[in-house]
């Protein structure tokens, strides 16, 4: 069967130019990177890891109320003309996979959309399209990291920038973390679980199987 992340034809080599790029920035000081403290803080059945990294205070962010955050700025809008030191490849038509300047993990990645987007709109077809090809193309290629891919819907949900992007970083391992964070607990691949034990908070989790399409 076909896999969706050749319908992109994304680069065999994708990983290693991000490891290889990553580490050339990281040494010129253009890309912040270092190491970090993990936090454990646990409410009754729910723990939570908080990872605190000084590097990131040196992060730009955008005030919630930023012209920035509704309509596009090109002089003041950092994915408006994607750094070519930054820029890994384009993701079809819509969108563009870089390297995140700001990271905990390496390497973590950002996918942008080509067009101007607001950051408070909701994920499109095209978007998880091109999320889901990127997952399935980097789990093909390499096994040195478990991947995932979230998104800061707005402001309030902690985004520092108003340009719709998603970010995709390694997946955080019991080992490192020291439990299993909860989405793992969920096993239909047919039923979506919104009520698993020990989460109070609104949660929605679906397994995907490798041969799942957006």
């Amino acid at each position: 069967m076909t896999t969706p992340d050749l319908f992109f034809s994304l680069p065999g080599t994708l990983w290693d130019q991000a490891i290889t790029r990553f580490d050339g920035l990281k040494a010129n000081n253009k890309l912040f990177h270092g190491p970090y403290e993990t936090t454990l803080y646990q409410k009754n059945d729910l723990k939570v890891a908080f990872q605190l990294a000084p590097q990131l205070e040196k992060k730009p962010i955008l005030p919630a109320d930023a012209p920035e955050r509704k309509s596009n700025h090109v002089k003041r809008n950092p994915f408006a003309n994607p750094d070519p030191e930054f820029t890994l490849c384009h993701v079809g038509s819509s969108h563009t996979l870089m390297l995140n300047m700001y990271c905990v993990y390496r390497p973590s990645l950002i996918l942008v959309t080509r067009q101007y987007a607001p950051q408070s709109d909701l994920l499109d077809s095209s978007d998880l399209g091109a999320s889901w090809a990127v997952l399935q193309h980097l789990s093909r290629t390499q096994t040195e990291s478990r991947l995932m891919m979230f998104y800061n819907c707005g402001a309030e949900s902690g985004s520092s920038q108003g340009h719709k992007h998603m970010q995709i970083m390694p997946y955080p391992q019991p080992e490192e973390i020291g439990f299993q964070i909860f989405p793992e607990r969920a096993e239909s691949t047919d039923h979506v679980a919104s009520g698993l034990s020990g989460v109070p908070y609104a949660h929605f989790v679906l397994k995907l199987l490798d041969n799942y399409y957006v």
